[in-house]
């Protein structure tokens, strides 16, 4: 079985069932959402098998109440290989646990905590979204194409004053 899906540009994509590549097989036994398109590149998006996606958390979701508790978070992470012609990026999360607001200033939007350099508000912000990509920074590192990718949706956290725990 097949499963097919269409491109920005209206063209139709077939990836067949049991696609082989290093090591990991796909069955596409996902629902559709799961498989995507990108409009620039000829890749598809698949969650592998034994693996999930959470989905993002909303902005502006504050952790003020929840300073110095242990929190869950996940981060994105992503690879991609060519199979034919055909781009295949396997892509999921990963939870993990930390301490809001532990050192140095975990999960506050701006680099460390007040004063510690730039991008700094010196606001104490801290929201889910940060916590997420602090935790991704931690594992993978702060040049980690997910953790970049995960960035961009911390930005409007950043600038949310309305935010700030006052701490």
């Amino acid at each position: 079985e097949n499963t097919t899906a269409i491109d920005s540009n209206k063209n139709t994509v077939t990836v067949p069932h049991g696609i082989k590549t290093e090591g990991q097989q796909i069955n596409n036994t996902k629902p559709a959402d799961s498989i995507a398109i990108s409009p620039k590149k000829r890749w598809i998006w698949v969650v592998p098998d034994g693996f999930q996606l959470e989905p993002d958390p909303p902005m502006g979701q504050s952790l003020c109440p929840a300073l110095s508790s242990l929190n869950w978070g996940h981060y994105l992470e992503f690879y991609g290989e060519w199979v034919d012609i055909l781009g295949v990026m396997f892509y999921w999360t990963n939870d993990f646990t930390e301490y809001v607001g532990s050192p140095p200033c975990f999960g506050r939007c701006g680099r460390g905590c007040i004063g510690d350099g730039e991008p700094n508000n010196n606001y104490n912000i801290y929201t889910q979204r940060c916590f997420n990509h602090d935790g991704c920074v931690a594992v993978l590192g702060d040049f980690a194409p997910s953790c970049i990718q995960m960035f961009t949706g911390c930005i409007p956290d950043f600038f949310n004053i309305t935010l700030d725990c006052k701490r």
